[in-house]
């Protein structure tokens, strides 16, 4: 039987009682064979192809090239990048594009006031 485990965005995971420490050791307890983890493709052949580079576009997270990345390598795991997306929506992406002003501030700050709320459940 294949251990699969399946990672998605981990951005900002500090301050949700989450830690770099806390994934590593669930995932070395949960010993998987194949890591698939929300990285492009795109991005993962230029890490394969040269280590020092963080992808295209800054699009996966730390994590994955300072434990994930490494963690992989050193115990013969298999990784699988499983993110997608268009890089003409990626380099336009700005839910607010149509708004200006005082509006656009009003809908920025309510989409972080969301987001905050989102954030206290994690908190519990």
């Amino acid at each position: 039987m294949t251990v699969v485990g399946i990672l998605g965005s981990m951005y900002g995971i500090e301050g949700y009682n989450c830690d770099l420490e806390l994934y590593a050791n669930l995932i070395t307890e949960f010993k998987p064979d194949v890591i698939c983890g929300e990285v492009h493709p795109d991005t993962w052949n230029t890490y394969l192809s040269d280590k020092s580079k963080r992808g295209f576009w800054g699009e996966a997270e730390g994590i994955y090239y300072d434990w994930v990345f490494p963690y992989c390598e050193q115990n013969n795991v298999v990784f699988s990048p499983v993110d997608w997306f268009e890089l003409d929506v990626w380099n336009d992406f700005d839910p607010f594009v149509k708004f200006e002003g005082t509006h656009k501030e009003k809908l920025q700050s309510q989409l972080l006031q969301w987001f905050e709320r989102q954030k206290g459940v994690w908190n519990v």
